[in-house]
């Protein structure tokens, strides 16, 4: 997840800027994303798909439902309180016959999302993933039914792009993600697309693709 911070440090004489150099905005922007984001550079570096627990899973899931039709500090700012009322649904991915009562917590979530397609998603999803371990066990169903974007599209209110950017965010791809404020950046150095983009800062900076877009998030959410 690219959960964003409010009290972020700022060096104002080496803030990335459109009139410099896509290689010397990248540098710049990467050492303000290493001083403010490293904890989540290194979790996102770190995740790799056959050591995914379904909490992390679900964790990852939720904060795309949040996501949804919001923008990146909206999100940012309802995954935390969120993430501690789903503490239940956590506990039942390892204790499978202790699944808390949907109407329970339906009251406690309502007060924190006011938006009832989202808020029976995260609910239908967590019920989703604790009946497919029940009957495959965790790793076969992680490894069949949730190894690719299109199969992770039978979650509720996941099209194609969300789905892509869940995909990458829980290590079954490294695609990089269409953002289109990435997209003007690269536009504006005459790239044809995101990836593009980030393929020609990689030949420069040895970084793994969706470390690059990440970094690049990082920036484009602060500064454009």
């Amino acid at each position: 997840m690219e959960l964003l911070k409010t009290n972020l440090i700022i060096d104002q004489k080496y803030k990335p800027s459109l009139d410099l150099s896509y290689i010397d905005y990248f540098n710049r922007a990467m050492v303000f994303a290493q001083t403010n984001y490293q904890d989540n550079i290194d979790k996102v570096s770190k995740t790799h798909f056959h050591k995914l627990s379904p909490t992390r899973f679900f964790e990852e899931y939720v904060w795309s439902i949040c996501c949804v039709h919001s923008d990146p500090m909206s999100a940012s700012k309802l995954f935390p309180p969120l993430s501690k009322e789903l503490k239940l649904y956590y506990n039942s991915f390892w204790d499978l016959n202790a699944f808390p009562k949907s109407e329970e917590l339906i009251i406690k979530l309502s007060k924190l999302i006011d938006n009832d397609k989202k808020l029976h998603a995260i609910i239908d999803t967590a019920l989703i993933v604790n009946k497919g371990i029940k009957l495959y066990g965790w790793e076969f169903y992680r490894n069949n039914f949730l190894n690719t974007p299109i199969k992770l599209t039978a979650m509720p209110m996941l099209d194609l792009i969300e789905a892509t950017h869940l995909s990458r965010n829980i290590g079954s791809s490294s695609e990089v993600i269409r953002n289109m404020r990435i997209h003007k950046l690269a536009v504006h150095w005459r790239f044809e697309n995101t990836k593009e983009l980030c393929e020609s800062i990689q030949k420069s900076v040895p970084m793994q693709l969706k470390i690059i877009d990440l970094i690049l998030h990082y920036a484009v959410s602060t500064f454009e």
